[in-house]
């Protein structure tokens, strides 16, 4: 019997070297059947489409945490470093500097908080909202290469299970820089 797990290489751009990973056989196996390896399984997928999200947003001279920033900033704009951070699960030290890096680069801008003095509100820039626009068409390219191999009524009903698994973990998908644009272009 063929071993359903292959050997193949796969590429970073950033890498100094090719990195073995396993690429799953098309094949229903038992092993693909159970449960058991679904976390892996999601686990593997997370860090495919990340490491292609990296690659496609490094076009437009960002990285993942930064178009994070713009989707929430596009969505709350106003809010303060502190909520932004605590949004993107960082530490406030470090979301300091992601601000810093689009404040320098005119995306966004800080503003005294009417009700905090102590604090910023943070508002997207004309050109930062026009960037914001390009990642969501390019969340949707990524999307649409990502699920190529599902049918419509199969995305659909992938995208309600992870919900029921994300929601169940607390966590906030509409953040996600990944979130699919839905009208915004």
């Amino acid at each position: 019997m063929m071993n359903p797990m292959a050997k193949t290489l796969a590429y970073c751009p950033h890498a100094t070297e090719e990195i073995p990973v396993t690429c799953i056989d098309q094949r229903t196996t038992s092993e693909t059947r159970s449960a058991s390896g679904t976390a892996s399984l999601l686990a593997q997928l997370g860090a495919h489409a990340t490491a292609r999200l990296t690659s496609r947003l490094a076009v437009l001279e960002l990285a993942p945490a930064h178009a994070g920033i713009l989707k929430i900033l596009a969505g709350t704009p106003g809010i303060s470093q502190c909520t932004l951070a605590r949004a993107l699960g960082t530490l406030p030290s470090r979301m300091v500097g992601y601000v810093d890096e689009l404040e320098r680069k005119d995306l966004l801008e800080r503003r005294p908080h009417q009700s905090d003095r102590r604090n910023y509100a943070l508002y997207l820039t004309k050109a930062g909202q026009a960037l914001y626009r390009s990642t969501c068409r390019l969340a949707d390219e990524h999307q649409e290469a990502l699920l190529v191999g599902l049918s419509r009524h199969q995305q659909v009903q992938l995208t309600e299970l992870l919900q029921l698994v994300a929601n169940q973990q607390g966590l906030i998908s509409i953040i996600h820089p990944m979130t699919p644009s839905q009208g915004t272009q």
